[in-house]
């Protein structure tokens, strides 16, 4: 092992993971059972939503395994809230560009509008889903691949853990009956697949792959998550708001959402270049 490099972190990471999803697959399962007479989801949501729970109890119980001693470590601190305002408009900007330009292209289409309400929900979610996600792979999973590997890999590594658990999903069509305390396995091996389709590899992993690498490198530059946790919601918000209001012309190289057009890759690469150029703060 190379002097000074610290995997005790990583290793507790990669137990961390696995535990992650052999506990989702566990509970699943029960928590369908208990739930479905009052919440009629189906049983990949109830796989889904297990994931994230999972996830973030695995962060506090490892927490003092990673390494880390504090909130200010993993970049909350009440420095600089004002970037989480600048990367919220940098999400949203960017995102309707994309869309926008894929309108004038004639990739997509206008559909429809959104009501006060739809739009309050899309602001709902992204306000609970940016912070916990940043938190988690930004603020705990980076902060400690950083430590054992160093920045550049570090980021690249936790970007790519970002796009793997964004592009598995677990098939919506997968709705065993009964559901058994084996569904939650089965859920989690069918929700691999897309990694057997090139296309998909090739276009919406390799963007999510950027994506989390330029909210890693605006964790990396400001220290702090204020400014990826913007950008996060702010394409969140885009992006959702993107598919209600447009919808792509099938055949056209540019009929894809936020998250699988071409694109997507011009704006993130400009952001992504803001984002380099950005002062570094002094406790990176």
């Amino acid at each position: 092992m190379l002097p000074g490099v610290k995997l005790q972190g990583i290793a507790a990471l990669l137990l961390c993971v696995l535990l992650v999803f052999a506990a989702a697959a566990g509970i699943a399962p029960p928590a369908y059972g208990l739930l479905h007479g009052r919440l009629a989801y189906p049983f990949h949501s109830y796989v889904d939503r297990c994931l994230m729970i999972a996830a973030l109890g695995g962060m506090f119980l490892f927490w003092r395994r990673f390494g880390i001693a504090s909130w200010r470590e993993i970049g909350v601190e009440p420095q600089n809230t004002s970037h989480l305002g600048t990367g919220l408009a940098i999400g949203l900007l960017s995102s309707a560009a994309v869309l926008g330009a894929a309108v004038i292209l004639g990739g997509r289409f206008l559909t429809g509008s959104a009501g006060i309400g739809e739009i309050g929900t899309l602001l709902l979610a992204a306000l609970l889903v940016a912070p916990l996600e940043e938190l988690l792979f930004r603020g705990v999973i980076q902060t400690v691949v950083i430590r054992g590997i160093g920045a550049g890999a570090g980021i690249a590594a936790a970007s790519l853990f970002f796009a793997t658990v964004h592009f598995i999903k677990v098939p919506v069509d997968f709705n065993p009956v009964p559901v058994t305390a084996g569904s939650g396995f089965a859920a989690l091996g069918l929700a691999f697949a897309p990694f057997a389709d090139p296309n998909a590899i090739a276009s919406r992993f390799l963007l999510l792959t950027i994506v989390g690498a330029v909210l890693g490198l605006a964790a990396w530059r400001t220290g702090r998550l204020w400014l990826p946790i913007g950008l996060h919601a702010g394409w969140i918000i885009g992006a959702k708001l993107g598919n209600r209001l447009t919808a792509g012309v099938p055949g056209h190289w540019a009929a894809g959402d936020f998250t699988t057009n071409p694109l997507s890759f011009a704006a993130l690469a400009l952001v992504g270049i803001v984002i380099w150029k950005w002062p570094r703060s002094s406790t990176t």
